[in-house]
């Protein structure tokens, strides 16, 4: 019995060995799974404005689910990234850099898309440029939080629109904030709107339809009624317009202008669209003297898309046709206030080239300063320097 004994410790001690290799390998931990590799969605070279750098930028998926990176490169970009950023886009397959002034500073900004909702609702991730801190920030607005952004540099407005058109929501830039100034609905009998005239006015205006257009075509117009209050005190109206619009829907909007130049806010409404975005809008201007607005004094409601131009101080007026374009050019008379034109271009295609004319109207009569042809449509040498009429200084020097 002895001569087993040795034996059998032998056979135990091969048995714990052959346990203890099978624990060890069953406690070998799952290598992690291997991230996919970075790659770059999208690239855009950006000049941002005068005395400001050139940039490259890059858009790029780090590999981990759902991770935006943003590279920002000043010239060549040597020496690696100047500013890096970080977005989650989490349901955003297909996305790219896009270049846009989003707060109408001059300077030219950048955003690109990273959410999109189950019923076509849109999300952007916004870098404004600081001319100060000579950088770009991420959005110091909220215009993240926007649906469906579009930036409207003639009014200085951001407009939201959901997928299908029902609404439509303004929006302003005011003492360095996003200020919602109104919004309108499909099926709505009204909508609210804000207008800051000037630092000591800020009014709010309800626009109510009252009623549906006569007969079987919108031949005339719908009653409508716009209430006038000063902020914070809607219960007491400061003013009651009587007046029509042929165009009540949820593309009705009240636009603020200072159409006369004289530092105060007026404003106006479409009153018709006909062909080719061709519209008439009914205009109301700001009298100082008596704190309300007046029915248009000068004459606007008599053009077709008027609006302004702040650089040469002058009122504009555009008209379009089939296969032509032309561009009016009014200033105020410094002595009588009259509204008279100054200036039109007009630009008529056919095919591939185009016939541009320029007119002066001086004392009444017109005068024509400028006619070309172009063999090329909207560029060339000969419309490059019909653009540069539209400074009303330039006289062909």
């Amino acid at each position: 019995m002895g001569r087993y004994i040795p034996i059998l410790l032998a056979l135990l001690f091969l048995t714990g060995c052959e346990g203890e290799q099978a624990s060890t390998a069953a406690s070998t931990p799952t290598p992690p799974p291997t991230l996919a590799a970075a790659e770059t969605v999208s690239t855009l070279e950006l000049e941002v404005g005068s005395n400001a750098p050139a940039f490259r930028l890059e858009l790029v998926r780090t590999g981990e689910p759902g991770e935006l990176q943003v590279d920002i490169y000043q010239g060549k970009g040597a020496n690696g990234p100047i500013q890096q950023f970080m977005e989650w886009a989490p349901d955003c397959q297909l996305t790219e850099l896009t270049a846009e002034d989003v707060n109408f500073d001059g300077y030219t900004d950048f955003h690109f898309l990273v959410n999109t909702g189950t019923q076509g609702e849109e999300y952007s991730a916004y870098y404004v440029w600081d001319p100060v801190g000579g950088q770009f920030v991420p959005d110091p607005y909220g215009l993240n939080d926007i649906l469906n952004g579009r930036f409207y540099p003639l009014h200085r407005e951001v407009i939201s629109v959901t997928q299908g058109g029902e609404r439509w929501t303004y929006y302003q830039y005011e003492d360095g904030g996003l200020i919602q100034t109104g919004q309108q609905e499909t099926g709505a009998d009204h909508s609210d709107w804000r207008i800051k005239v000037n630092n000591e006015n800020i009014l709010r205006i309800r626009a109510e339809c009252r009623g549906e257009p006569r007969g079987d075509f919108p031949e005339s117009d719908i009653g409508l009624t716009l209430t006038v209050y000063l902020e914070g005190e809607e219960n007491q109206p400061l003013q009651i317009i009587e007046t029509g619009t042929m165009k009540w829907n949820e593309r009705f909007r009240l636009a603020a202008q200072d159409m006369d130049f004289d530092g105060n806010m007026d404003f106006y409404y479409t009153y018709s669209e006909g062909l080719h975005d061709n519209g008439v809008r009914c205009f109301y201007i700001w009298d100082g003297e008596t704190g309300i607005f007046l029915p248009d004094p000068y004459g606007l409601n008599s053009l077709m898309n008027a609006g302004i131009d702040e650089e040469n101080q002058a009122v504009t007026e555009y008209e379009r046709g089939t296969d032509w374009d032309e561009e009016r050019y009014y200033r105020y008379d410094p002595d009588t206030g009259e509204l008279c034109l100054c200036r039109s271009l007009y630009y008529g295609g056919w095919g591939e080239g185009g016939e541009m004319a320029v007119t002066d109207y001086r004392r009444g009569e017109a005068l024509l300063v400028y006619s070309a042809k172009s063999e090329e449509l909207f560029s060339g040498p000969e419309y490059e320097e019909f653009c540069r009429w539209r400074d009303l200084d330039y006289h062909g020097e």
